[in-house]
């Protein structure tokens, strides 16, 4: 099951449970902005047969974002 949350929210307005905020000049906060989150969206729920049914899956976000930080790295799973 894969619910689309149209409310995701943005680097610069994320703020850490110690009140640190995100610098803009950040490379992974750059990285977000020209990265085609749309386009990414909508081939990820493709995967989903059933969206009503199973487990929720994780966001686009977090699933190719953390594929994407783990080849930039060129770090193994």
């Amino acid at each position: 099951m894969y619910k689309h949350n149209p409310h995701q929210l943005e680097f610069v307005e994320f703020k850490s449970p110690f009140g640190t905020k995100l610098k803009a000049d950040n490379r992974w906060v750059e990285l977000t902005s020209i990265i085609p989150w749309d386009a990414i969206e909508d081939l990820y729920k493709e995967n989903f047969s059933n969206l009503k049914r199973g487990q929720e899956a994780y966001s686009s976000r977090i699933a190719f974002g953390a594929l994407f930080i783990k080849e930039k790295l060129a770090i193994t799973d």
